[in-house]
């Protein structure tokens, strides 16, 4: 009786049950269990990754004036019309600028911590 409570305990986690008796049999179940042990720690890693990671805290801009307010780093292209008036109109402005294409104010942004 408790061999077969065993047994179904065996079959349930894929570990055992009817045993192997030829090589070929014993070498494709350590394949198979190989696998599954490779497989449950990829996934309980990517999980314990995906749970600790640290997301930067955000905030939403409502306008310029609330963008100076806090010091916020707003994002033009060097060269653009947009640049130009924000440097003139608000001269205390936290300008990110990027004279790349082919998204580098992207890249340029991201590897010097925006805010926001």
């Amino acid at each position: 009786r408790m061999a077969s409570v065993f047994s179904a305990l065996l079959l349930f986690t894929g570990g055992g049950g009817h045993a192997p008796r030829t090589f070929p049999g014993l070498l494709l179940l350590f394949g198979w269990s190989l696998f599954v042990l490779v497989l449950v720690n990829s996934y309980a890693a990517n999980l314990v990754a995906f749970l600790v990671k640290i997301e930067p805290s955000l905030f939403k801009v409502a306008d310029i004036d609330d963008a100076l307010a806090r010091n916020a780093k707003v994002c033009v292209w060097e060269s653009s019309a947009a640049g130009e008036v924000m440097r003139n109109k608000y001269p205390l402005i936290n300008l990110v600028t990027s004279s790349g294409s082919d998204g580098g104010l992207t890249v340029h942004v991201t590897s010097s911590g925006s805010d926001g």
